[in-house]
């Protein structure tokens, strides 16, 4: 498989204008889509997206880079505030006392309150269409995942 090029083509799916037919929850699965495909390029085909998110979490340009972004970007940071607002619920067990995720401002808090999210999208736990807080969860995870993604693959020459 030619990861770039499927990279590419999930993130121009993530790009769509307002006018298209799309919302956020379609930017978002389709910019994970796209992280994914450049997790599975990096660590592995048989590796499984949990295990490919805790190694993203040692990602020095992507600890860097999310770095850069929470201390010089006003609209970074003011998302990012906002999301650590939130605890994100691991939908799956319910006795499970491990299952609130919080970001806390940290890089590593951050991608497993983003995976907790696209989690819960993906595995139909969250309602983009009816509930508020799952829109607005979901749509901070877009406007959070795209400037760190954008300069991520703009320095490894993906876009």
């Amino acid at each position: 498989m030619e990861y770039d090029v499927f990279i590419r083509e999930w993130l121009k799916r993530a790009e769509r204008g307002e006018n298209e037919p799309v919302d956020d929850a379609d930017r978002f699965i389709s910019l994970w889509i796209a992280f994914n495909g450049w997790l599975k390029k990096k660590y592995g085909e048989k590796t499984n997206d949990r295990k490919m998110v805790e190694s993203a979490k040692g990602n020095k340009t992507l600890k860097e880079i999310f770095r850069e972004l929470s201390d010089g970007d006003t609209n970074f940071k003011t998302n990012l505030n906002q999301l650590m607002r939130y605890i994100v619920i691991d939908m799956r067990d319910p006795s499970d006392e491990q299952r609130e995720k919080r970001c806390t401002g940290g890089f590593e808090s951050f991608l497993d309150t983003i995976y907790q999210i696209r989690c819960n999208l993906f595995h139909g736990r969250k309602n983009f269409e009816e509930d508020k807080k799952d829109r607005e969860l979901v749509t901070l995870a877009l406007k959070l995942l795209r400037p760190l993604f954008k300069r991520f693959w703009e320095n490894h020459g993906v876009i």
